[in-house]
């Protein structure tokens, strides 16, 4: 028997826009892979600083100077298409 969290989050298939921090973490990967293998998730950006390409098929660059700054939390808002956004704040592994 699934948990009722888990069934309604089902109930709201690709209703997230993921936004992930990316340095470089190697454990970023596995993030963004559970998170693209969920099918809740419509499109993942990587939060990054540089400017040189996405490491992972599938992500859009979000080029910012600090995750926390005001200026990035507008930039979320307005690529947010879905009805929910999922900002992880840790760029290390997490499982779901």
């Amino acid at each position: 028997m699934k948990h009722p969290g888990i069934r309604a989050l089902e109930a709201h298939k690709s209703q997230f826009t993921a936004f992930v921090p990316y340095g470089g973490n190697p454990g970023t990967e596995q993030t963004v892979e559970q998170l693209a293998g969920s099918g809740l998730v419509e499109k993942i950006y990587l939060l990054t600083p540089g400017t040189g390409p996405v490491p992972f098929k599938g992500c859009f660059p979000l080029r910012v100077h600090s995750q926390n700054a005001a200026s990035t939390m507008k930039k979320i808002a307005a690529r947010t298409t879905t009805p929910y956004a999922l900002l992880v704040l840790h760029d290390l592994a997490i499982e779901f």
